[in-house]
């Protein structure tokens, strides 16, 4: 053979393994059960990452809860170590390559050792990410139930507002002293939503449900988003974060569902309260530090706004001596907006599908950004 035919024959041989492996097919990845059909996934698989391994052993807390019992047949050849709540009752030693908790439990995110990914069971992630072993490990993977309970929370919304329109908290006190009187409310006091336009802060999957709601209820309904203008189109108009103020003018009502971040702290301040109407409702479903409650004491004693729905506060319980207690323009619900059998189950199952995932390599349901928080 010629040394032509020979450098013709290594071509050759050189394109066909080319070929052979840019068509060898990429491992099929599971679909998402039809509840989670529309959830975000990661970028890349799982197993394109560094250190990824089938776990072999992996820390779930609050399994008593029934999210994720430690016992599911997919777990099979997995050391799995259950906490029944945010409290180890023993020391956690050794290494966990994946740890299933809430962000608020910082006992149980000290067990971090060459952990390689954290699954929060709720969509609030601050006290992770604020947490020592996170900060120190920066490559740690993060993922929450963010959109598990975005219908309920848009619904707890929604009742706040009508509540507080309809002046219902008023009878509702009056039933205990069994008391019928019309005249405890004024006639003036009563609201209608048609009409009226609401803004929402933070059009993620709470805000684009309740921004849903409210629409469907006959309302203009106009929105903040952090990253881009795009909205649905039942919602009228989508400013940037820069915005807020101007949009709070045109506010019958505000729908604060913003996460906590370094940028959101306090983003309902006393200018964003004295720029919205003297008649305009604030209901907050998002974080309580997202508002500054010392402003909002003061906008309405003075008649800045007229009326608060807050599900989450700062501090958190709120102390028995605040005057947002005894305000009859305030409803008060101890941070159960998320509360349901529904949101309950989705978050059980973007669990379990997510362990099943990453036991699998693949792309991981509701990635966190580190750097936004969210």
């Amino acid at each position: 053979m010629t040394k032509y035919a020979l450098l013709l024959s290594f071509v050759l041989c050189t394109a066909c393994a080319q070929s052979t492996a840019q068509a060898e097919p990429k491992p099929a990845e599971s679909a998402l059960p039809e509840p989670l059909k529309n959830f975000t996934l990661s970028d890349k698989p799982v197993r394109d990452v560094a250190g990824w391994q089938r776990p072999s052993r992996i820390l779930i807390a609050f399994g008593a809860a029934g999210l994720i019992t430690g016992e599911e047949d997919f777990l099979d050849g997995i050391e799995v170590v259950t906490i029944p709540g945010a409290v180890p009752t023993e020391t956690l030693n050794g290494q966990f390559d994946a740890i299933f908790t809430m962000c608020a439990a910082p006992q149980i995110l000290s067990a971090i050792n060459d952990t390689l990914w954290v699954h929060s069971y709720t969509a609030g992630v601050e006290g992770c990410l604020s947490h020592q072993q996170m900060q120190d490990s920066p490559d740690i993977l993060l993922t929450n139930s963010r959109g598990a309970a975005a219908e309920v929370i848009a619904e707890h919304a929604i009742a706040m507002m009508l509540s507080l329109g309809r002046q219902l908290h008023v009878f509702r006190d009056a039933m205990a002293e069994r008391k019928w009187s019309r005249s405890a409310v004024t006639a003036d006091s009563y609201r209608s939503v048609n009409g009226q336009t609401m803004l929402v802060l933070g059009l993620g999957s709470i805000g684009r449900e309740t921004a849903r709601r409210a629409h469907g209820l006959g309302m203009n309904v106009i929105a903040t988003r952090n990253s881009s203008r795009e909205g649905p189109d039942y919602v009228s108009y989508v400013g940037l974060s820069s915005e807020a103020l101007a949009l709070a003018a045109k506010a019958d009502v505000v729908v604060n569902s913003l996460p906590l971040t370094d940028k959101t702290r306090h983003i309902v301040n006393a200018d964003f309260l004295n720029a919205m109407p003297e008649h305009a409702m604030l209901i907050n479903v998002g974080r309580g530090g997202t508002v500054d409650t010392t402003a909002l004491i003061n906008a309405l004693q003075n008649g800045a706004i007229g009326s608060a729905g807050l599900d989450v506060t700062e501090p958190e319980p709120l102390p028995s001596s605040s005057p947002l207690w005894t305000m009859p323009n305030v409803l008060i619900t101890p941070h159960v907006a998320a509360r349901s059998q529904q949101a309950m189950n989705l978050t059980r199952l973007i669990a379990t599908e997510n362990l099943k995932r990453y036991i699998k390599g693949e792309r991981l349901i509701n990635p966190v950004n580190r750097s936004r928080a969210y």
